[in-house]
């Protein structure tokens, strides 16, 4: 409670603060804002009718679409290298397209499983977006990003414990038009956009969009092309192909109705997984594997030089994913102060492929056995490799598992948005429903050591190992139905002149999940007669999950001028609880719950030339959900999730100021400042274990102390002909943090860190033939900075993305 206290005292003195008391000048609109050099004013929709940024009393970082593409920002994996306070983003296992999204300290370690939810919400359009694989897609014609910070329950509902991230796209305008960019750079990098508005007919307007990208990688797969190896790509490579069409009918003045069709299809490998130099591991307690035992793998010699090539040839397949998405919107504006609205979505997700964690992982020791004995190849009409007679004595560098993801979803949401004269109110009701099948082939390696010493090995296609715990085949199906009503009203009272207002919100869910699990020859072993074809029955099991709840949310919020507000909240929200995918016990873990306290002060100064926007919050999360690797030393690939027991406590701040003090210069700062207290509880854990090598440390894992970063934008003056060049640099950084939330005493994580540049000048507003071009150059981590970006348990990293650059050409019309 002294906690709560202390953000009580301060939202109160920034309600009564006298500096900022002074009457200001009235809000600066786009069109002033342009005219005058004022900063730019952003319109959000964070509750659930348009508003001001500024206005709204929730911490919210916006991106426009002009923002979006002076940062290079293309999907929300961008979000790792161009980063928003509090918001944390990693790639799963260094892919590109399974996201691991961080909020205010709400985690989520292994959003690759399909029975375990996030804690960040995603939106496109509206509609819910439940898986993270598929996540990190290029998106088509993004108008702008809000990034809602704080608890969302009420009016977003499961998921966004943390925030939710709602991302908006571009409607037709019905006028003819279009623009298109063709881009290209090092590692092989090309990317092609088009957009094209189609003029109105008989009230409907069309737009279509395309979108390919493409890169080669970022680290060889070996040196030679191994001709019976069956896939061999490098490292990082990605392949990316997405249409969209929207439609805008507009039968009468008071009805629009929006649908969008997407199709996206995704090739990516994970970035490669570096073995680190022996002396790089602290740990005195920790027992390194690949030290022992992997004598002849080749490591890196330090996690702050990027690996160009892998220590040998390496089957590496990736993954594929297959997105699907019906969107159709439509609002009916009863009169000037009542708007019904229907939100429904259809979205298909088919993610498969396999993980190749480079021999830093899953070094299991053999007896010599015979490959044509023991071995089954994965992919039958393709060969090991390797000779059947080859004895085998260890299995090591693994493709940790083969995936497959399949995911249906189907949402409706009725919302009726209205107001009076000191009222604002919404009321809604929700329904959503998924079928998500994960099923995986364990341990399916790639590298055979051929001799007793380790010293030499063979690369080969995926098998399946008897000699293995948990090889073999699992499959898991969820099924989720969620019911759900809420309300949200503002009061807005006369005798304070307008200057106060009283929001309460409320929402009722209603969430239920049925689990089923196949496993054939899976996390209890079985006989290598199974592996070689035998038919057995499968070990089948089912489990329910249920959990009906309220979230509430209230916040006061006072102008204290008209350009100057402050706000306190209190919000609570949720995360599904689910079960893990390699659960030995196939448990189902509950629900994760976080009640947060925030106060927030939002201030225009200078007539529209400075922005400061501050946030001081306290998350209070109980029943935590923890990604826990049962035996991490001798089977680091076995997994659980469990609910911790007692209160996490994360507070932090965040600042955010812009600076316009002329019309073509542009500066940002932003500073985060988080900690974090673990509840007494779980640590007492330890406690009961005798043995100090078998207990372990914990953490609010991908949760830095300290984040910043800047940005300056400049304007030149424009050339006789017309165009103008247009500056961009920006830096950023965050401290030191773990990527584990619980790390087993003997073991040891790398922390991964941030701290990179990019920069971008664009000479535009070319008039050539009454079409505008433009040309850009741009360099992305222009110092090269080379850091661990993900670490697992192991000794082992993958680092950010080096060093990139190249040039854009656009055009529109």
């Amino acid at each position: 409670m002294p906690s709560i206290r202390r953000l009580a005292l301060l939202s109160a003195s920034m309600l009564a603060s006298p500096c900022w008391a002074q009457q200001a000048a009235p809000a600066v609109t786009p069109a002033a804002a342009e005219s005058d050099g004022a900063i730019e004013e952003i319109v959000v929709t964070a509750q659930k009718r348009e508003e001001s940024l500024q206005k709204v009393p929730i911490s919210i970082s916006a991106l426009s679409a002009n923002a979006l593409e002076t940062k290079g920002v293309r999907s929300v994996a961008d979000f790792q290298r161009v980063p928003v306070p509090g918001l944390r983003a990693q790639g799963q296992g260094g892919s590109p397209l399974s996201m691991i999204l961080d909020l205010r300290g709400i985690t989520t370690s292994d959003t690759s499983q399909g029975t375990v939810e996030p804690g960040v919400a995603i939106y496109v359009d509206d509609v819910y977006v439940s898986r993270a694989q598929g996540a990190g897609q290029q998106l088509s014609d993004p108008e702008r990003i809000e990034v809602l910070k704080g608890p969302q329950g009420t009016l977003f509902g499961r998921n966004a414990e943390g925030g939710a991230i709602r991302i908006v796209t571009k409607k037709p305008t019905g006028e003819f038009g279009g623009d298109g960019k063709v881009t290209v750079g090092n590692y092989g990098a090309r990317t092609y956009v088009a957009h094209l508005n189609l003029p109105e007919i008989a009230g409907f307007s069309v737009k279509l969009d395309f979108l390919q990208d493409e890169l080669n990688g970022f680290t060889r797969n070996g040196v030679t092309r191994l001709a019976r190896l069956a896939r061999q790509n490098a490292f990082g490579r990605r392949n990316i192909t997405g249409y969209r069409g929207s439609v805008r009918w507009q039968p009468i003045d008071a009805v629009t109705i929006d649908y969008a069709y997407d199709h996206i299809d995704a090739q990516a490998t994970n970035a490669y997984n570096g073995l680190v130099d022996p002396g790089a591991v602290p740990n005195p307690l920790y027992v390194r594997p690949s030290l022992l035992l992997q004598p002849a793998i080749t490591r890196e010699p330090s996690v702050n030089i990027f690996p160009k090539k892998s220590f040998t040839e390496l089957y590496s397949d990736g993954f594929k994913t297959n997105t699907r998405a019906h969107t159709l919107n439509m609002a009916y504006e009863l009169n000037d102060d009542i708007t019904l609205k229907s939100i429904t979505g259809y979205r298909k997700l088919i993610y498969g492929g396999s993980y190749q964690a480079g021999a830093s992982l899953a070094f299991t020791p053999q007896t010599g056995i015979r490959t044509a004995a023991d071995f089954k190849p994965v992919y039958a009409d393709q060969p090991l490799g390797i000779d059947p007679t080859t004895r085998v004595y260890a299995i090591g560098g693994n493709n940790q598992t083969i995936d497959a993801v399949n995911s249906k979803t189907f949402s409706e949401e009725l919302q009726l948005v209205g107001s009076t004269d000191t009222l604002q109110y919404v009321l809604g009701a929700y329904y959503y429903h998924e079928k998500v099948v994960d099923q995986r082939v364990g341990t399916s390696s790639s590298i055979l050591f051929t001799s007793a010493d380790y010293t030499q090995f063979l690369a080969v296609n995926p098998f399946l190992s008897a000699g293995v715990a948990g090889d073999g085949r699992t499959t898991i199906s969820a099924n989720t139905r969620t019911y759900a009503g809420f309300a949200q009203l503002t009061w807005s009272p006369d005798f304070a002149d307008g200057r106060l207002h009283l929001t309460g919100g409320l929402r009722y869910t209603d969430d239920r999940k049925t689990f089923f699990r196949s496993k054939l020859n899976g996390l209890t072993g079985s006989t290598p007669t199974v592996l070689l074809g035998v038919t057995t029955v499968p070990t089948l099991q089912g489990q329910p999950f249920s959990t009906s709840r309220w979230d509430p949310a209230a916040t006061i919020a006072y102008d204290i001028s008209r350009t100057v507000n402050a706000y306190f909240r209190y919000a609570q929200a949720y995360k599904s609880g689910g079960i893990g995918v390699r659960s030995p016990g196939f448990v189902p873990f509950g629900v994760e719950v976080n009640k947060a306290y925030e106060a927030g002060l939002k201030s225009d100064l200078l007539n529209g030339h400075l922005r400061i926007n501050v946030a001081a919050f306290e998350n209070q999360i109980r029943n935590r959900q923890l990604t826990i690797q049962p035996d991490p030393q001798n089977n680091p690939q076995l997994t659980d999730v469990i609910n911790t027991p007692g209160k996490t406590r994360v507070r932090g701040v965040e600042i955010e100021t812009i600076l316009a003090p002329t019309r073509d210069l542009t500066l940002s700062l932003s500073m985060s400042h988080t900690s974090y207290k673990l509840p007494p509880e779980l640590l007492a854990l330890n406690n009961l274990i005798a043995n100090p090598a078998a207990r372990s440390v914990y953490f609010v894992q991908n949760t830095p102390r300290w984040t910043g970063s800047a940005q300056l934008d400049y304007s030149f003056p424009r050339f006789s002909f017309g165009g103008q060049l247009v500056a961009h640099i920006d830096y950023s950084f965050a401290s030191d943090v773990i990527g584990q939330g619980r790390i087993a005493a003997s073991a040891y994580v790398f922390p991964v860190e941030q701290h990179e540049g990019n920069a971008r000048l664009t000479l535009q507003d070319i008039d050539v033939g009454g079409a505008k071009f433009k040309i850009a150059g741009f360099v992305n981590n222009f110092a090269n900075e080379i850091y661990p970006a993900y670490s697992s348990a192991s000794d082992n990293f993958i680092p950010n993305s080096p060093r990139t650059y190249g040039i854009e050409i656009g055009a529109a019309f």
